[in-house]
């Protein structure tokens, strides 16, 4: 197994996903109801949430994004250590 700080990253970025998620919708709805905020209550409400899908995707999406280059490098690396041509066809990969 190559590059295990990639691994760890990947696995940070899943945790402070939904640390993220935890920490934002807990703010969206702690930090109106302790402030005098008018009419503007659901206006934070809806842009903590937003805010927070948005941050979610964005560290979800990177630890997604280092998982898949870790498997593709991983799949390479298995490819040619068998040797040969590889025949890339529209169904499948075989040896020529």
């Amino acid at each position: 197994m190559k590059y295990p700080a990639l691994r760890i990253i990947a696995k940070v970025y899943k945790v402070l996903a939904w640390l993220v998620v935890v920490g934002g919708v807990l703010g969206s709805f702690i930090t109106p109801a302790g402030a005098d905020t008018g009419g503007v209550g659901v206006a934070y409400v809806t842009g903590g949430l937003l805010l927070t899908a948005f941050c979610f995707l964005m560290f979800y999406a990177a630890a997604e994004g280092i998982r898949v280059l870790l498997d593709i490098e991983e799949n390479t690396r298995g490819l040619s250590s068998k040797g040969g041509p590889v025949d890339v066809g529209a169904d499948k990969v075989t040896r020529t």
